[in-house]
């Protein structure tokens, strides 16, 4: 239970969100709430029962793994089976209404995983093992709109 002072602290944090001029000014005062009530442990947990853990961090382990080993036809096809909005019930909304700021640290990792996964992949030089077309494949661009960029 959050003593007198803190519960004053975390009002005047929340106005402070409320009254903030800019994103920047609203996510000091967020982050500072955060830390002040706890939800930054919780935040840094990654056990828990509203969404499945263990999954989501296999997943941003073999999707490290492939790309440490240079393996772009890995990965994408990791990616092309892994990229789902309630990948391991991520998209839950009970993760994402008790922090100010943010959600669990393992699904923003598992994000920050799949979007460098695919720059990596946008950015490869095309090769044998993967091509243009393999990439335009990959990301649902018609062949017709290849042909306008070309």
């Amino acid at each position: 239970m959050l003593s007198i002072s803190s519960s004053f602290s975390l009002t005047r944090l929340e106005r402070k969100m409320l009254r903030a001029d800019s994103y920047a000014d609203w996510k000091v005062a967020a982050l500072e709430h955060d830390a002040k009530s706890g939800f930054d442990t919780w935040k840094s947990k990654e056990e828990s029962k509203s969404y499945d853990y263990v999954n989501i961090r296999s997943r941003i382990d073999a999707l490290k793994q492939l790309r440490r080993q240079g393996d772009d036809i890995g990965l994408l096809f990791a990616l092309n089976e892994g990229i789902h909005g309630n990948q391991g019930g991520m998209g839950k909304s009970i993760l994402y209404e008790k922090a100010k700021f943010g959600t669990k640290n393992l699904i923003e990792e598992y994000v920050d995983e799949i979007v460098g996964a695919l720059e990596h992949i946008s950015n490869i030089p095309e090769s044998s093992d993967v091509t243009k077309e393999d990439k335009l494949d990959f990301l649902n661009v018609p062949v017709i709109v290849l042909a306008v960029l070309l």
